[in-house]
């Protein structure tokens, strides 16, 4: 049991590693100057604390992605919830959003239960 803890332990510090490491990468490799990418990361965190901070409920659930002044909003919003349309408004408001694109679904897939279910029973003891 203790040999399978700190196997977990140790993958998720590398996975940790690595995804400083891809970021650096991403970074250097990004066509944008590293200050675009800053504003734009900036602007990101503005819209992600405005979502974070409303009052209509599922807005806290809702990823946000910006590049370019365009922001994409995907996540799941149940049918008759206002937490799309409040998420677009909030998006909306930010100066430099030029566009605003959604994909929302009304509920969740199973895929990320299926991912953790193989992941879960294909560790083998060490």
């Amino acid at each position: 049991m203790l040999k399978q803890y700190l196997a977990l332990m140790l993958a998720l510090l590398l996975s940790g590693c690595f995804g400083m490491a891809t970021k650096g990468y991403d970074v250097a490799n990004d066509q944008r100057s590293v200050g675009k990418q800053a504003g734009d990361a900036e602007i990101w965190g503005q819209i992600k604390k405005d979502l974070l901070q409303s009052s209509v409920k599922g807005t806290d659930k809702i990823s946000v992605f910006y590049r370019n002044s365009i922001v994409v909003l995907a996540g799941v919003v149940a049918n008759g919830s206002q937490a799309g349309t409040e998420a677009v408004r909030i998006a909306h408001q930010v100066q430099c959003v030029k566009k605003v694109e959604m994909y929302f679904l009304p509920t969740q897939q199973h895929f990320t239960n299926k991912v953790f279910f193989s992941i879960k029973y294909s560790i083998h003891p060490i």
